[in-house]
């Protein structure tokens, strides 16, 4: 282990598994689900694994007919309120049973005020879109109730049933799902409330949510508060299934934002109704009349026309990893071509004894499968030989697979594969919970992000010598921190060290030098504390024997020594309380606002978008053209509502075509706005490049982070994720 204590388990892709090649080698598999997919979805799977499907006994179907027409939606009922019958009005507070806002706030006020409307009369379950809001609503449900209901215990009205509750304590989260449909009330002579629960996907499917309360059944039953329709019928099937069980009555609405389909149908205005994208904050919700049909049916059609361009997609992959699977499954069990090593420890590790060129080709084979054709497989095949000790070239005939198509066409080969070199931008949050906040007992989140961006960076297997690496820390703006450069004329800043010890003159040993900076004209005109002109010549800059990036460049020629030093001497909390930085026209709204970020410190805020916007076109430019582009975004908030928008980012990634190759990681559970930021990885994905969120949000220890990291370390070494599973939907 290095000593961040993390080990690296493999550097070399010598097997890929196809999970049809492997379902294909039983005679028999049965199995049970209540949502199959949809009729493409069937197609494929009967094409691929050679399934068949059965309709269970009606008796185990669940609802299918809940009524949802507006008409009956605000209908009244008479509930007992106080110990007197009495006429009241259900779901009042919102125009339908299904609506669209604008935003996500608007979104979030309408399920407010929806919830403890209706949890006077019947229990009500919240499904967020994901866990980390869910975690957010409840938070914020429960601070409602503190202000509006005096002496309430908070945290026994408002309950959660998200994924976060389950790994937190899967005792808490069985009791919260007891208490879901039964009444809060504690005597039998006050007044009759209920429960609002909140849970995330994993609520939403197979778990039994039972009521117990007649008079709640009476007004509609345990009340949905669908806060997003998943994309996929089988999913939606599950989403209703939780009320309306066994005899007892359902009732569900549906409140979205449309915020969160423009991110998943990445701006085309496909998924939603038309009148819907053109809300702004603030306005009164979109009710169409009929919503299971104008609004549920809709997603649910987009959803299945992405998947018919998913499977589309996925032929070459399929195809392709069906024979590379039938190929190592040769190579592993040629006689002589591999060898086992009892280890110290007792451990059996098995490898392959392929040498030289032999190996090299297998390997080249396992790297670029899905980039051949079945033909080029077999080529490739043909030129993988034994070691000395077995030699002779491996017999693969196209004839004797079993690929289900070999016509197949095959995907474009990504520019990272095309490409010896690298450069790669670690973008990082340096926003003030990045220091106040832990990930495990000993480290800050900002501590434990530097120490893998150090053991990354310093593993010449990973970071290679021609490659080059930048460093940026963002908040109100942004600050380079690496690469170094060599021009005269630049700041002198102290690092936290020096900032302790009060240390101030150039000569200190706490002291480095950082460049002011301007940019191209495109990107606006960045602001900083002293101006220089920039140097055209943007070859590295020689001194000493060292390489220094020239002014201007956003990556450099890899230095391990000076992100050794960046880690070792705090460089990344000096630049958080400093005000030195850069930002460009799209902030100085702020200031025409009353805000003066000049002389605000780079961690007050977090311009998230602003900053991925502007690096991202950076890392764009045509001196870089040689290398392939990767930028590592790493944060732990949502965007502080900086002067670009999360639609202006996805249009930038979408230009940069297969150019650009993105990976974020949102650190730690404060992040809410994981679907804006999955949307940016899937725009890179679909255009080409390698898109990968992953979400670190487990605290506890650092197990999160380091699966993160290990993902960083695959993709930049394999180029398109170090996957050696190759699967259907």
């Amino acid at each position: 282990p290095d000593d961040t204590g993390y080990r690296m388990k493999w550097y070399e892709k010598l097997f890929v598994m196809s999970k049809p090649r492997v379902f294909r080698q039983y005679s028999r598999i049965l199995g049970l689900s209540g949502t199959i997919g949809n009729e493409r979805e069937q197609a494929f799977l009967r094409s691929a694994y050679g399934a068949q499907f059965f309709i269970v006994p009606p008796f185990l179907e669940t609802c299918s007919g809940v009524e949802v027409n507006k008409a009956q939606w605000a209908r009244q009922e008479t509930a007992v309120v106080q110990g007197k019958p009495r006429k009241v009005t259900l779901h009042g507070s919102l125009p339908g049973p299904g609506v669209v806002l604008a935003t996500a706030e608007d979104q979030y006020r309408a399920v407010e005020a929806l919830a403890f409307e209706v949890r006077r009369l019947v229990p009500v379950l919240i499904i967020a879109p994901s866990p980390e809001s869910a975690d957010a609503i409840v938070d914020r449900l429960r601070q409602r109730a503190r202000s509006i209901l005096a002496g309430c215990n908070t945290s026994d009205l408002v309950r959660s049933l998200s994924q976060r509750e389950y790994d937190r304590s899967p005792a808490v989260y069985k009791d919260n799902l007891r208490a879901s449909t039964r009444t809060l009330s504690r005597n039998s002579t006050g007044p009759k409330e209920f429960r609002i629960t909140v849970t995330d996907h994993t609520g939403a499917r197979g778990t039994d949510y039972q009521m117990v309360d007649e008079d709640a059944d009476r007004l509609g039953g345990l009340l949905l508060i669908m806060m997003h329709v998943p994309p996929s019928k089988r999913d939606w099937i599950q989403y209703k299934g939780r009320t309306a069980r066994q005899n007892w009555r359902g009732q569900y609405c549906v409140v979205l934002n449309a915020q969160d389909y423009t991110a998943l149908d990445q701006g085309r205005q496909e998924a939603l109704p038309d009148k819907a994208y053109h809300l702004r904050p603030g306005d009164p919700p979109f009710a169409p009349q009929d919503p299971e049909a104008q609004l549920v049916q809709r997603i649910l059609d987009f959803g299945s026309k992405e998947s018919e361009r998913r499977l589309e997609k996925c032929s070459a992959v399929y195809n392709a990893g069906f024979i590379a699977n039938e190929v190592c499954e040769q190579v592993w069990m040629h006689p002589g071509w591999k060898e086992q090593r009892v280890q110290a420890s007792g451990k059996i590790q098995v490898d392959i004894t392929l040498e030289g060129d032999g190996r090299k080709a297998f390997l080249d084979m396992c790297l670029r499968y899905r980039y051949m054709s079945a033909e080029e497989i077999v080529q490739a095949a043909q030129q993988i030989e034994g070691p000395a000790g077995a030699p002779g070239r491996l017999s693969f005939e196209l004839q004797n697979s079993q690929i289900p198509d070999r016509s197949y066409e095959k995907l474009p080969l990504p520019l990272g594969l095309m490409k010896s070199r690298k450069a790669v931008l670690f973008l990082i949050d340096v926003s003030g919970s990045m220091s106040t906040h832990r990930i495990g007992p000993t480290l800050t989140r900002l501590e434990a992000c530097k120490a893998r961006i150090k053991s990354l960076v310093t593993n010449e297997r990973v970071v290679c010598d021609g490659d080059h690496v930048g460093i940026v820390a963002f908040g109100a703006g942004y600050r380079r921190l690496l690469p170094r450069t060599g021009r005269a004329g630049s700041l002198t800043l102290p690092t936290a060290s020096s900032v302790r010890s009060g240390a101030q003159t150039p000569s200190s040993p706490g002291m480095r030098r950082v460049p002011s900076h301007k940019s191209d004209s495109s990107l606006g005109s960045p602001m900083m504390a002293s101006t220089a002109t920039q140097r055209s010549d943007p070859s590295p800059i020689t001194r000493g024997g060292e390489c220094f990036a020239p002014a201007g460049d956003i990556v450099g020629p890899v230095n391990r020594r000076d992100v050794t030093m960046l880690v070792e001497q705090q460089e990344l909390e000096a630049a958080q309380v400093s005000t030195l930085k850069e930002y460009g026209s799209d902030l100085q709204v702020f200031e025409r606002n009353g805000a003066d970020i000049k002389r605000k410190k780079l961690g007050n805020f977090t311009f998230l978008y602003s900053a991925l916007h502007t690096c991202a076109s950076e890392l764009m430019a045509a001196r870089y053209c040689h290398l392939s582009r990767w930028l590592i975004l790493l944060c732990d908030g949502d965007d502080s509502g900086g002067g670009r928008s999360d639609a202006s980012c996805r249009e930038l990634l979408r230009s940069c075509g297969r150019n650009m190759n993105l990976v974020i990681i949102s650190v730690g559970s404060d992040v809410t706005s994981g679907s804006v930021l999955q949307s940016f990885a899937d725009t890179t994905k679909e255009c080409g490049g390698v898109g990968k969120y992953l979400a670190a949000a487990h605290e506890e220890d650092e197990r999160d982070l380091q699966n993160a990291f290990a993902q960083v370390e695959e993709s930049l070494l394999f180029g398109d994720g170090g996957q050696t599973e190759v699967g259907a939907v």
